[in-house]
């Protein structure tokens, strides 16, 4: 049975979802096409035709249904404007008007009317810069300054939120000098900073601590010895910042000297230069047609992608999520690279996530980034995700509309 003019392919969907922004395509419209009631979320939108699918009002004969079903003909409108468009006002809705709302909502993207179809790869970093890159935190925020640690030494300053805000200048320390760093005091702590004195003089940082591991070991006969390896603890500082520890290391062995099993802690690191990024653990991507981050809450629209069907166009466009999570405060950065079945189907871009300092809670965020490729080739893609200790892949089919 041949398809009919309202027969939507998947991939028609997603971009209209995708490139949408969330609302409906009226102007000054400001109603979401994702509704809540309670903490449930329902779709609260219809797509509409900007040449009619039926005989009406903005009816073109010399359209075929498929070109009347096409992405470049359609627009999604919440149900109120729907019904004015098509039912009670058609007459003070011409298909000029349509296309109008169609090109401004989609040159946010640098894509205008039925230029859809001439998204490549390249263009990839422009719809992404051009689209909000939403994140979301959880967690307190500690805006009053820590108390001095050790004799002599001096409170820390307090926070300020607002326009024009100034933290507070911490206390002032006694007269007690001591400018080498100390050493770790025990393994894998991390070494003090190095002090400084002088005009414009910067005392160097603290390493990081690093992890205490603990659990029990069954001896079995395949392991009859272990050798432990105890990592010196990290360096004090002299004039800059404290150096590495190492890691410790237990080595669980056979009757041939032979290595079982390994169990590392590591060690204390020196810290990271300003500026650099901290680390952060990815957990699952999400590819779907709709997306949004709502009071710490993610709500995603045709989620779990096993395959994608293309529609007229050959355009795969969607949403990405990516979630991070980190205990250290600062900026973390993720690398995400699209792969598909050909060499010109790739392309990388990078997430910023800011995690809020002064806190050791776990800190969960979300990062939502829209995206389209003019896609030539079905076959299987594959995304690729990574920080510089983690890393996730997610993998589906794109396929065309069975005959």
């Amino acid at each position: 049975m041949a398809a009919g003019p309202r027969d939507y392919s998947q991939g028609t969907r997603a971009a209209l979802a995708a490139l949408s922004r969330g609302r409906c395509y009226e102007p000054t419209c400001t109603r979401p096409i994702i509704a809540f009631i309670g903490d449930e979320a329902f779709a609260d939108f219809q797509i509409a035709h900007i040449f009619d699918a039926k005989p009406g009002n903005r009816y073109r004969s010399d359209m075929t249904d498929d070109e009347r079903r096409a992405f470049s003909n359609l627009v999604l409108l919440c149900k109120p404007h729907h019904e004015l468009v098509d039912k009670r006002h058609p007459e003070r809705y011409s298909a000029e008007l349509l296309l109008a709302w169609k090109t401004e909502r989609e040159r946010d993207f640098g894509i205008a009317g039925d230029e859809l179809s001439s998204i490549n790869v390249d263009e990839l970093d422009e719809l992404v810069a051009a689209a909000a890159v939403s994140v979301v935190a959880d967690g307190p925020i500690v805006l009053g300054g820590s108390g001095g640690s050790a004799p002599g030494a001096g409170g820390g300053g307090g926070g300020a939120i607002g326009v024009d805000a100034r933290g507070g200048d911490g206390g002032d320390g006694g007269d007690r000098y001591v400018l080498d760093g100390q050493p770790g005091a025990s393994p894998g702590a991390g070494g003090g900073g190095g002090g400084a004195v002088g005009p414009g003089a910067t005392g160097g940082p603290g390493g990081e601590g690093g992890e205490f591991v603990s659990g029990l070991v069954q001896l079995t006969e395949d392991i009859v010895a272990a050798r432990v390896s105890v990592g010196r603890p990290g360096i004090g500082g002299v004039d800059g910042p404290g150096g590495d520890g190492e890691d410790t290391v237990m080595q669980l062995l056979n009757s041939d000297d032979e290595v079982v099993r390994e169990i590392r802690a590591p060690g204390g690191r020196a810290p990271r230069s300003e500026g650099d990024p901290v680390d952060a653990e990815l957990g699952p991507l999400i590819v779907c047609n709709y997306a949004e981050v709502s009071n710490g809450l993610l709500t995603a629209v045709g989620a779990g992608w096993e395959h994608y069907v293309l529609g007229p166009e050959s355009v795969l466009a969607g949403w990405l999520v990516v979630t991070a999570t980190s205990r250290v405060g600062g900026e973390a950065r993720a690398n995400v690279r699209f792969v598909g079945p050909s060499a010109d189907t790739e392309a990388e871009l990078v997430l910023p996530f800011h995690f809020a300092p002064g806190t050791t809670h776990l800190k969960r965020m979300h990062a939502r980034v829209p995206f389209a490729f003019n896609v030539e080739h079905v076959g299987p893609w594959r995304i690729d995700a990574w920080t510089r200790s983690s890393s996730v892949e997610l993998e589906f089919m794109v396929k065309l509309p069975d005959p």
